[in-house]
C-alpha cells in the first residue's frame, strides 16, 4: 500500500470559552513522488517537521518541511538518514548507517553541515533529541569489549 499524504497536527488548539472545544489546524505533506511511506519525527516552535521517508528502492532518507519546502536531508554516503529532531534555531540530529542496515552513527546538522556523533565504546549511536541550547540526548548500544 502507497501512502502518499499523512496528516500533521499543527499546534493550533484554541480552547472556546463558551464550549471549551478543541480546534486543530491540519496540513498535508507531500514527499517525493513514488515514496511508499513518511514518517513524522518531530515539529518546533517555527512550525518546520522532520522525519523520515522511504522510497521506492526501500531507502530511508531524512527531511525537513519548512515553510510549505519538502526537502531531503541525507548524510553523504549513507545507506539511510533518518532526522529525529529539530530545534527551534533549525539545528538538525538524527541518526545514518554506511550500509542499509548496519551500526548507526548519530550526527547533527547544523547550516548545512553534517558532524558525526560516535558514543565511545558502543557499536551504534542513536540521538534522540536536541534542545534550543544544543544539548542533544541519545544513547548507545552494543557495547564494543575493551582488551
Amino acid at each position: 500500500m502507497i501512502k502518499k499524504l499523512f496528516p500533521i497536527m499543527l499546534l493550533g488548539f484554541a480552547l472556546s470559552s463558551q464550549a471549551m472545544g478543541t480546534s486543530y489546524t491540519y496540513k498535508i505533506i507531500d514527499p517525493p513522488a513514488g515514496s511508499i511511506d513518511i514518517l513524522p519525527n518531530r515539529m518546533n516552535n517555527n512550525g518546520q517537521v522532520v522525519g523520515t521517508y522511504i522510497d521506492s528502492t526501500n531507502k530511508w532518507h531524512g527531511f525537513v518541511y519548512s515553510n510549505g519546502v519538502f526537502t531531503s536531508i541525507d548524510v553523504p554516503d549513507a545507506g539511510y538518514t533518518n532526522v529525529k529532531d529539530i530545534n527551534n534555531n533549525g539545528q538538525l540530529i538524527g541518526e545514518y548507517s554506511n550500509s542499509t542496515y548496519g551500526h548507526t552513527h548519530g550526527f547533527l546538522n547544523k547550516n548545512g553541515v553534517f558532524t558525526t556523533i560516535d558514543l565511545p565504546d558502543y557499536q551504534s549511536t542513536a540521538l534522540k533529541a536536541i534542545n534550543d541550547s544544543g544539548q542533544i540526548l541519545g544513547y548507545g548500544t552494543s557495547v564494543i569489549a575493551r582488551p
